[in-house]
């Protein structure tokens, strides 16, 4: 029954060729990628069950603070310093959750006009998405600059540090070269007294 004709006719699982930078890639990258798979999936199923017209920015694309979440590690894991061929992925893949977002229609009030009360709902909705997107530009930004500081202050302290060490090598030849003027001194005196 092993070689029965079901067993010819089911489908094998596809493998997905994994990119390269998700090979060169360490276990993080791995898990990141993994993740994001995950959520576009979700995503895609969201915007062609629902009503895709109602879904916020967030909720129709991939976050970074998402697909950390997802892979169960810090949102900072996703920079554009450590994880540039994910960041690039993501961009592709928001795109195309764009495009699917765009061609999916279904919209209460698609051809008609909107009456002022909902025009009102619908302008404080995405005035209330446009400043959930500015304060996340400005995470962001925050999240490099600090990044940027610490590198910085990293840099001096290394140089600081090299600095100190060379004072402490140059105490510590002092130091031996005191004991040894010592060691000579109370040798001629000890000679002197006998």
């Amino acid at each position: 029954m092993k070689n029965s004709r079901l067993d010819k006719l089911r489908k094998k699982p596809v493998e997905v060729e994994l990119p390269d930078w998700v090979k060169s890639g360490n276990k993080m990258t791995s898990r990141l990628y993994d993740a994001t798979i995950e959520l576009v999936k979700e995503l895609k199923t969201q915007i062609k069950e629902g009503p895709s017209k109602d879904l916020k920015v967030t909720e129709r694309t991939l976050v970074n603070a998402h697909i950390a979440e997802k892979a169960g590690v810090s949102d900072t894991n996703i920079r554009k310093d450590r994880q540039e061929g994910l960041l690039k992925f993501i961009k592709e893949q928001n795109d195309i959750l764009l495009d699917m977002w765009k061609l999916d229609g279904g919209h209460p009030t698609d051809g008609r006009r909107m009456s002022k009360p909902e025009l009102e709902v619908a302008k404080k909705a995405l005035q209330k998405e446009v400043k959930d997107l500015e304060n996340k530009k400005y995470r962001e930004f925050f999240r490099e600059l600090i990044d940027s500081q610490v590198i910085m202050e990293q840099k001096s302290l290394a140089e600081r540090y090299t600095v100190l060490q060379a004072d402490y090598n140059t105490a510590q030849e002092t130091i031996a070269h005191l004991r040894l003027t010592q060691q000579q001194l109370i040798k001629q005196i000890s000679e002197k007294n006998k």
